[in-house]
């Protein structure tokens, strides 16, 4: 049997804010995947009336680097968030978007370094992030001191908690993670991502009948969803 792999490069400009459509089929011709991602344009931060383009510093580069990500150009974005660090190294939104592009360029010691930094410099999620750049990395000790860092910033405390979930199974603390996810799973608006996670740990826990009775929930409200 022989593996297909097929790669196609799409000019950033081009593919816009058009949603990505992936499709997977069985050798019978059956979906067994149809998931689309929407990639509708977030909207900018809006500049201040003081903020001409046209200026050299470091808020003018801030907000040149912000445009140039929502519109997916990423490599010019770069170059005007180092703009504008090279003007002021302690602008913590520079560093956080920045931080998060390396990141997601999988330049994972240079985007650590950046999202401490914003961190240190007021910004809560360069914590969180730098929380789940570790915990990615298999760095759970590291990963856990971080969302403990951001857990009590109330827009982050959710995540944060998920984060220590994740943490705590990693590290086997298995009644820890089930604690958190509960949290979660009770605090929470849109429950899924908590749910499945309580189910894991439930299960995992020798706690079957609330484990299906989680995701039994889970497949009524969506009975296409993959993980459940």
């Amino acid at each position: 049997r022989t593996t297909w792999i097929g790669e196609a490069y799409i000019v950033g400009k081009v593919l816009a804010d058009h949603p990505i459509t992936l499709q997977v089929f069985d050798r019978n011709g059956i979906a067994i995947l149809n998931e689309t991602i929407k990639r509708d344009v977030v909207e900018v931060e809006p500049g201040t009336d003081d903020v001409d383009p046209d200026v050299d510093s470091t808020e003018a580069w801030y907000r040149r680097g912000l445009i140039l990500e929502n519109f997916d150009n990423r490599e010019n974005a770069k170059v005007a968030y180092t703009e504008a660090l090279s003007r002021s190294a302690v602008h913590a939104d520079a560093h956080l978007r920045y931080g998060l592009m390396l990141m997601r360029s999988a330049q994972w010691q240079q985007a650590e370094s950046h999202l401490l930094t914003a961190g240190e410099n007021g910004k809560a999620e360069g914590y969180y992030y730098a929380g789940v750049l570790n915990l990615i990395q298999g760095k759970p000790e590291n990963a856990k001191a971080l969302f403990t860092r951001s857990v009590n910033e109330k827009q982050l405390h959710t995540v944060a908690l998920i984060g220590l979930g994740k943490t705590a199974m990693l590290q086997g603390q298995l009644q820890t993670a089930h604690n958190h996810f509960t949290t979660t799973h009770e605090e929470t608006d849109e429950p899924f991502t908590s749910t499945l996670l309580l189910a894991i740990s439930s299960f995992t826990n020798k706690e079957t009948d609330q484990a299906r009775q989680l995701i039994d929930a889970v497949l009524k409200v969506d009975p296409l969803n993959l993980p459940a």
